[in-house]
């Protein structure tokens, strides 16, 4: 399973690249504004926010209960027990954009639970695996992208 992140702002980047003795984005660019996207999403995701800047909803009682029961914590939700789920996810360059894949496809599947709403899930939406166009990320991953632009570009 991949999830990408689909930043107008990289759309109009290579676009205006195009028209540029068609300069564009390498796969290492690539490769590192999707690392800076996943810093920032998962430093997000661990402040228990998501990709709006609003609070995830709170883990059921039951839930709470059992996580408080094992040491961890119960509030905020930041969407790690033991880690794995964030930990597996990794930046990929693809053509033109950066993907954040799962390093295996039970982490996607379990990610996907949270990010998008499944008919009879019990988990509430926690949509975690975003940038949205105009936040602070997503105007931090479009400067640094034209910033590699410019560098591109000025070669």
């Amino acid at each position: 399973m991949k999830f990408g992140f689909d930043i107008e702002y990289q759309r109009t980047l290579n676009e205006m690249a195009d028209t540029v003795d068609g300069a564009t984005l390498s796969d290492a660019d690539l490769y590192r504004l999707g690392r800076r996207a996943l810093h920032l999403i998962k430093r997000r995701t661990q402040r228990g926010e998501d990709a709006y800047g609003k609070k995830f909803k709170p883990y059921s009682s039951k839930y709470a209960a059992y996580r408080d029961k094992t040491g961890r914590n119960t509030s905020p939700v930041d969407l790690l027990y033991t880690g794995q789920m964030l930990a597996g996810l990794t930046a990929v360059p693809d053509r033109d954009a950066a993907l954040l894949r799962f390093t295996n496809s039970d982490l996607g599947r379990i990610a996907n639970y949270h990010n998008s709403l499944k008919p009879r899930s019990k988990i509430p939406l926690r949509r975690f695996l975003d940038l949205v166009e105009g936040s602070d990320e997503a105007d931090q991953v479009a400067e640094m992208a034209a910033d590699m632009l410019a560098r591109t570009i000025n070669r």
